[in-house]
C-alpha cells in the first residue's frame, strides 16, 4: 500500500496507456473491417466495368446513340397505342357535395336519353346502380374518386347500348365500393384490377333487343372512344310486348312478292322496249315503219310467218325472264317464304343478351 501511495502518478498513467491502447485497438480493427468492405465494392465496381468492356456490343458513342434511339422508338410506339385506348372522361370531383351534384345530374341525363330513344328502363326512377349513393349526403373521400370513375364508365356504356335503340334495359351490375353496395344483387362479385400501366374496371350488362340491335351494340362498343373489352356473351330468346313484335314470316314473304312482282314489272317493259327496238314491231303485233324497210313487206293485213315466229320468240324469252323463283310462282304458297330460301334468314329475332364488359383506363405517364 506505501508503494501504491508513492507511485500513484505511475499507475494512473499506466491505467491511461492502457485504456488508449485499447481505444487504438479497436479502431485499427474498425478501419481495417472497413477497408474491407470498400476492397469489396471496388471489386464489384471493377467486375461490372470488365464485363461491360467484355459485351458485344461494346457501348461506345455510337452504340449509346443506336440505344438512345430505339428508346425513342419504343416510346413513339407506346403514344400510338395510348391513342388507341382513348382518353378516360374526366371527372374532377373532391368533395361529397361536388359528387352528390355530378350523381343527380348524370342519372338525370341517361333517363332523359332512355325516353328519347325509346329504350325502357327498369323503372322510372332507375338509379343504374346507384340507388344507395342516391339517398346519401356525405360520402368517404377515398370512395368518391372510385364512384365518379364507375359513373363516367356506366355513362359510356348506357350511350352506347342507347343509340342502337335496344327495347329495353334489363340490368347494370358494377363493382362495389362503399359499405353501402354489399349484399346487392345490382353489384357483381369481381374486382377492379390495378397494375402498372391500366386499371380495368369490369361490368356486366343485359338487355333485350331483336338481332339487329345486339349487332349494332357490338359495333358501338368496338368504335367508342374509350377502350371496352366484351370478355362474355350470353344470349338467349326472350318475349317482347305485341308492341314490339317484328314482321310475321307471312309479311316478310308478302314484302317479297310484291317486290318480285314489280320487278318482273320492269322486266316485262324492258323487254317490250327491246323487241321494239330490234324488230321495229311491238309484241302484240303491230308493224311499224322500220318493220316494214326491214323485211320489204308490209303486215296491216295480217301476220306472216316470220312475224309470228318473231312473236313467239318474245314471248319464250318474256316467260323466262318473268319465271323461275319468285314467290306465288311455283316456288312456294302465295305469301309465304319458300322452304330453305335466304330471305327467311333475316326474320328479326327477339333476344336478351347478357354482357360481360371491361373499362380499360390507361395511367397517367407520371403514375407508371
Amino acid at each position: 500500500m506505501d508503494w501504491l501511495k508513492r507511485n500513484t502518478t505511475l499507475l494512473v498513467g499506466a491505467l491511461v496507456a492502457l485504456v488508449l491502447l485499447g481505444a487504438a485497438g479497436y479502431y485499427l480493427y474498425s478501419q481495417i473491417q472497413r477497408n474491407e468492405a470498400i476492397s469489396q465494392k471496388l471489386q464489384q465496381r471493377r467486375d461490372k466495368w470488365q464485363s461491360l468492356v467484355g459485351n458485344d456490343p461494346y457501348p461506345d458513342e455510337a452504340n449509346i446513340k443506336a440505344a438512345r434511339k430505339d428508346a425513342q422508338r419504343v416510346n413513339a410506339f407506346l403514344g400510338k397505342v395510348r391513342a388507341q385506348f382513348g382518353r378516360p372522361r374526366s371527372l374532377e370531383v373532391t368533395n361529397s357535395s361536388q359528387f352528390k351534384s355530378l350523381l343527380e345530374t348524370t342519372l338525370a341525363e341517361l333517363r332523359n336519353k332512355a325516353r328519347r330513344y325509346g329504350v325502357r328502363l327498369p323503372r322510372n326512377q332507375y338509379h343504374f346502380t346507384f340507388e344507395p349513393q342516391s339517398t346519401m349526403v356525405q360520402f368517404k373521400t377515398n370512395n368518391i374518386p372510385a364512384l365518379a370513375s364507375q359513373l363516367a364508365d356506366i355513362e359510356a356504356i348506357c350511350e352506347v347500348l342507347f343509340k342502337p335503340r335496344i327495347h329495353e334495359l334489363v340490368q347494370i351490375r358494377r363493382v362495389p365500393i362503399s359499405d353501402q353496395d354489399m349484399g346487392r344483387n345490382q353489384f357483381i362479385s369481381r374486382s377492379i384490377e390495378t397494375n402498372q400501366v391500366a386499371v380495368v374496371a369490369p361490368y356486366t350488362v343485359t338487355f333485350k333487343g331483336f338481332n339487329a340491335e345486339f349487332s349494332n351494340v357490338v359495333k358501338g362498343l368496338t368504335k367508342a372512344k374509350e377502350c371496352f373489352l366484351v370478355k362474355q356473351v350470353s344470349v338467349n330468346r326472350s318475349k317482347f310486348g305485341p308492341q314490339m313484335q317484328g314482321p310475321s314470316q307471312q309479311e316478310l314473304g308478302r314484302g317479297v312478292q310484291q317486290s318480285r312482282r314489280s320487278s318482273s314489272r320492269q322486266q316485262e317493259t324492258s323487254a317490250n322496249e327491246q323487241f321494239k327496238r330490234r324488230y321495229g314491231v311491238s309484241p302484240g303485233g303491230g308493224s311499224s315503219d322500220n318493220m316494214q324497210d326491214a323485211y320489204g313487206e308490209s303486215y296491216g293485213g295480217g301476220q306472216s310467218s316470220r312475224q309470228r315466229e318473231i312473236q313467239r320468240a318474245y314471248q319464250r324469252q318474256r316467260r323466262s325472264a318473268t319465271s323461275g323463283s319468285g314467290y306465288g310462282r311455283g316456288g312456294g304458297q302465295s305469301g309465304q317464304l319458300p322452304q330453305g330460301d335466304p330471305m327467311s334468314n333475316l326474320k328479326p329475332k327477339p333476344l336478351e343478351v347478357t354482357l360481360l364488359i371491361q373499362v380499360v383506363k390507361l395511367k397517367p405517364q407520371e403514375e407508371e
